[in-house]
């Protein structure tokens, strides 16, 4: 929707296999013709609050994080309907 945030993905619990100490989220998006991708970020819920762990600058964020639930979230800031594609991956 025009000027607004919505959540793209999530939110997911991850968690690790035996041996593995981190978890790494990584988020592309690309708007689907012209114009600029909007603005994306990767949020961990924490004490029952969203807290921001990664933004990105472009079409791509990723982080290195402990196990938890995750969500991505993403800012359309034109004022029109924007459509957007993107893909989302997970390694441990």
């Amino acid at each position: 929707p025009p000027e607004s945030t919505v959540t793209a993905y999530g939110p997911v619990t991850l968690v690790n296999g035996p041996g593995c100490r981190s978890i790494t989220i990584a988020a592309r998006v690309q708007p689907l013709g012209s114009g600029a991708a909007p603005k994306m970020w990767i949020e961990k819920q924490e004490d029952g609050q969203w807290k921001k762990v990664a933004e990105a600058p472009g079409t791509y964020a990723s982080v290195a994080t402990t196990p938890g639930t995750f969500r991505i979230r993403h800012l359309n800031i034109h004022p029109v309907l924007r459509a957007y594609s993107g893909s989302i991956t997970t390694s441990r």
